[in-house]
């Protein structure tokens, strides 16, 4: 006995499968917030520098921030600096964002020799005042949730009569250079350790 199929029923289905047919293969539909940082990202796929910059927190390991500006000619054009200090002020860090294209992240010898830049950039800094000098005593890595480690290094020295530790990270965040510089007294006995949280909320909050 051939099969007969139900005339209302395949109306029925045909309408549905008709009704389907605009939907198929669609993506879903893109958030308010997804497209808003869509809508900032450069050509080359990373967040523009001012969507970069926002990420950066009010707070972080202690560390308040304030003003952000131009690195200065010492550094590539673009660079932008944050300053953030501890609310007495005794000690101070600064978190550079070198506009550089790149293609991933740093490792091996070029994340050594971003390092090495950096401590060249934060060392020139010093003789600029009298009394000033620092000297590197030690590296090491810092790791991150995602990604390649902070490289680290740390200076001893004194600002006039006071001994001081500043501390060098650099990695990649936000398709940048990130520089992360913080100084404080070497009277501080957690002072490795509070640089340290520092730079990795920072890299950790640029990274997204």
């Amino acid at each position: 006995m051939p099969f007969r199929t139900n005339p209302r029923r395949a109306a029925a289905l045909r309408a549905a499968l008709i009704a389907l047919l605009p939907f198929a293969g669609c993506a879903p539909a893109e958030t308010p917030a997804e497209a808003a940082a869509r809508a900032e990202e450069t050509p080359e796929g990373r967040p523009s520098l001012e969507a970069a910059l926002r990420r950066l927190p009010v707070e972080a390991a202690g560390f308040r921030r304030g003003s952000t500006s131009d690195a200065g000619n010492r550094f590539p054009p673009g660079t932008r600096l944050v300053d953030y200090a501890t609310p007495s002020r005794t000690a101070a860090a600064q978190v550079f964002l070198l506009d550089r294209p790149l293609s991933g992240q740093l490792s091996g010898g070029d994340a050594a020799a971003e390092l090495d830049a950096a401590l060249r950039d934060a060392a020139a800094a010093s003789p600029d005042r009298t009394g000033r000098s620092l000297s590197e005593t030690s590296r090491h890595e810092l790791a991150l949730p995602r990604g390649t480690p902070l490289r680290c290094a740390v200076l001893d020295g004194s600002f006039g009569r006071n001994p001081v530790e500043r501390h060098v990270c650099a990695a990649t965040a936000a398709g940048r250079v990130l520089r992360v510089v913080v100084t404080m007294p070497d009277r501080n006995p957690d002072r490795a350790e509070a640089a340290g949280r520092f730079a990795q909320a920072v890299a950790a909050a640029l990274r997204g």
